[in-house]
């Protein structure tokens, strides 16, 4: 049996957007703490996060700056964790491609 070596990398970046990725709320620096969090960010029950477009685009932009391969579909899932700065509960991951 031969195996292909197939290596991936986890890229982090802060973006230059208006809101923060999941929710409307403002992404400004040097506002007090604790003022820039919404319903979403606190994972309050009956609110679901929205994708933030502009985020998705500048990702778009820089994979294609980067001749990297464009998947058409992402598909996201909760992970749960129980971390004392996490207070919802859960983060969301890029679960699959497609």
């Amino acid at each position: 049996m031969t195996y292909q070596a197939v290596i991936g990398l986890e890229i982090h970046v802060q973006l230059k957007t208006k809101s923060k990725i999941f929710s409307g709320a403002s992404t400004s620096f040097g506002n007090e703490p604790k003022t820039q969090a919404c319903a979403v960010d606190l994972g309050l029950p009956g609110v679901l996060p929205v994708l933030n477009k502009e985020a998705v685009m500048m990702a778009i932009k820089f994979g294609l700056a980067v001749n990297a391969q464009i998947q058409n579909n992402s598909i996201f899932a909760r992970k749960n964790y129980f971390y004392p700065d996490l207070p919802k509960g859960y983060q969301i991951s890029n679960l699959k491609y497609r």
